[in-house]
């Protein structure tokens, strides 16, 4: 900026020092400018006050430039109003070179550079802090490893007002309604009567419920900034999707996601023997199934039973094996060992299910707050994050298909036949 101010005074200099020429010629001479010297004269002063308006405007700018960046008591920051910025929608980040950083200064409470990131409720520990957007995009990107439920699902972005309840209709297809929601039809003949028919509606509601991760740090290591970064990132992380997976696998739905193993969507299939998973147990469940993107998901305590597991000839079924490992389907579907399922013998301890058919709703971004209280003899730090969203399965019910028999995209493997 300075250079070109410089540059630009040079070049008005010129234009003076030749206006300035051309006044002591005509006084040398003792005589007034003719028509054409008046005329570039008045070209000359016209393009000098250009200069000098256009030079005052940069100075006025270079000035405002180092008032912006001298050291202040509290940093300045232009504020971001994007309208596509997805979840998490905040202010300029403040700064924060890291969430160990970001977390130090929610810690502190008086770092200035809180301002600038929107708040909640409440200011510091009673509202807590909203993560800064790149933060927040790493808290929240679950992998499948991590989360099996949500990266297959179909999730609905939190909007304007993430906390807001959501309603939408959709078909009703329990039930005698059938995968037409209701809608029949008939063969007729000329001047023959039509029944009338109607599809059949029903009522989706999602809210915005809160769940919750704890963590407690000791202050030496919240002094550490990169390490409690990477420490707490990675805690947060896998709690959040845990806490998440296990809502919508079996929640009951109040003040929590609406799991779909108890839901009337699912089908239950009573296996053939107790604590045990036979081959005629999952193919019995792929011929309830429903759905273009089922998987399995089956506990790892089921895994000596899988791999012992024999056709109606006794032929192993499914063998790893030392050098191309486990193989990645079952019956053509993929395959997920999970911890989270309920245990071998239980009720879902192996389900088939395409969980497209599960909606995600978001809701506000992880709001990280402090307290130094609860544990303060122990020189130790409390972490909480929350975060908002809400889920149930697409369907209210399994689909009677056009062969009259009932499907679902959430089968499960029930206990034995009582």
């Amino acid at each position: 900026m300075k250079k070109k101010i410089i540059e630009m005074k040079g070049k008005r200099a010129e234009v003076i020092a030749s206006m300035q020429k051309m006044n002591d010629s005509a006084l040398a001479e003792s005589r007034d400018f003719t028509a054409e010297e008046s005329s570039q004269y008045e070209a000359l002063s016209t393009q000098q006050d250009a200069m000098k308006s256009q030079i005052s405007r940069l100075e006025s700018q270079s000035e405002l430039n180092e008032e912006m960046n001298a050291p202040a008591s509290k940093p300045i920051h232009s504020f971001n109003h994007s309208k596509n910025s997805g979840d998490n929608q905040v202010l300029d980040e403040g700064g924060f070179s890291s969430f160990g950083e970001f977390l130090g200064a929610v810690r502190a409470g008086n770092d200035s550079r809180l301002e600038f990131v929107s708040q909640n409720m409440g200011s510091g520990e009673a509202g807590g802090y909203r993560v800064p957007q790149q933060f927040g995009d790493m808290l929240t990107a679950f992998k499948p490893g991590e989360s099996i439920i949500r990266p297959r699902a179909t999730v609905i972005p939190a909007g304007n007002m993430p906390d807001a309840d959501i309603s939408f209709p959709a078909l009703d297809q329990s039930g005698d309604n059938g995968v037409y929601g209701g809608v029949v039809t008939n063969w007729v003949s000329e001047d023959e009567e039509i029944d009338e028919t109607a599809f059949k509606l029903r009522e989706i509601k999602l809210s915005s419920n809160g769940v919750a991760g704890y963590i407690a740090l000791s202050n030496k290591l919240l002094r550490n900034a990169p390490a409690v970064g990477a420490l707490s990132m990675s805690l947060l992380r896998q709690a959040l999707a845990k806490a998440e997976d296990a809502a919508f696998f079996s929640g009951n739905g109040v003040g929590k996601p609406k799991g779909f193993l108890s839901s009337a969507a699912s089908i239950a299939i009573n296996r053939g023997t107790a604590n045990d998973v036979t081959y005629a147990d999952l193919v019995t469940m792929v011929a309830s199934s429903n759905g273009d993107e089922l998987v399995w998901v089956i506990s790892k305590k089921a895994y000596i039973k899988i791999t012992q597991m024999k056709d109606a000839v006794g032929n192993l079924i499914w063998q790893p094996n030392g050098r191309d490992g486990s193989p990645e389907t079952i019956l053509g579907y993929p395959l997920i060992w999970s911890t989270r399922t309920p245990g071998l013998g239980s009720k879902g301890d192996v389900v088939l299910a395409d969980f497209s058919y599960y909606y995600v709703k978001n809701g506000t971004g992880i709001i990280i707050s402090m307290s130094e209280h609860v544990q303060f003899t122990k020189d130790k730090t409390l972490i909480k994050a929350v975060m908002g969203v809400d889920g149930q399965p697409a369907i209210n019910g399994p689909l009677k298909d056009e062969d009259s028999n009932q499907y679902s995209p959430f089968v499960v493997l029930d206990v034995p036949a009582a």
